[in-house]
């Protein structure tokens, strides 16, 4: 009994042995420069900018399969240091961050109906393309809080609200939104937001609101 012990104890030793010798010869030596810019990256492995974490990202800088820019999270200083790093130059782009547009909030929207299930935006949205009698406007059951990373979104009196200096353009909050209620939009230039549906026309009970003219899509 004593001798299969032994026996059985020396083998686990030399099989440690050769495993511990094997990964010293056949280890794969990582790239410097990706471990350091793997130490400036956000590390919040959002997957914004196309790969599954930043360690991947930084990999794929390094071996010229990504672009600076793809990085919505990281500010220009950042930026700047990872272009550094890698010997390029870097030209800095106007950032973005999420919007709602949605001036529904519960104090004024009008309800189609009590809405008692899941409190999700999603699921609220199966139900007969959700609540509200504007089928653009925000359900505000805060799927787009909970994709959030970074605090940047609360919801007020029923409506999703975006914090412009928190937001990083991450982009989650897009694409969480069933409705797309949640924009992008670059921080000095506010898009046009109305969709032209003339739903409003057709709702409003005082005949105050037409719908004109409805512009160009391609401009």
């Amino acid at each position: 009994m004593l001798e299969a012990v032994l026996t059985l104890a020396g083998l686990g030793l030399l099989a440690s042995l050769g495993l511990g010798l094997a990964a010293r010869r056949f280890a794969v030596k990582e790239d410097p420069v990706i471990e350091e810019l793997i130490s400036i990256l956000p590390g919040v492995n959002c997957g914004s900018c196309g790969n599954p974490s930043c360690t991947e990202y930084a990999k794929a800088l390094v071996e010229g399969k990504a672009e600076i820019n793809d990085c919505p999270v990281g500010d220009a200083d950042l930026k700047r240091k990872i272009a550094d790093k890698l010997g390029l130059d870097y030209a800095a782009m106007e950032r973005r961050a999420g919007i709602v547009f949605c001036q529904g909030a519960l104090s004024r929207a009008t309800k189609r109906f009590v809405y008692q299930g899941v409190p999700s935006c999603r699921a609220c949205q199966l139900v007969v393309g959700g609540d509200k009698e504007c089928p653009y406007g925000c359900l505000g059951f805060g799927d787009c809080l909970r994709a959030c990373p970074f605090g940047a979104v609360e919801i007020k009196d029923g409506v999703s609200t975006v914090n412009e200096e928190l937001c990083t353009a991450c982009g989650n909050c897009v694409r969480a939104c069933p409705f797309g209620a949640v924009f992008w939009d670059a921080r000095q230039h506010k898009p046009q937001i109305c969709v032209y549906c003339g739903y409003c026309a057709s709702y409003c009970p005082y005949d105050v609101l037409a719908l004109e003219e409805v512009p160009d899509a391609t401009g």
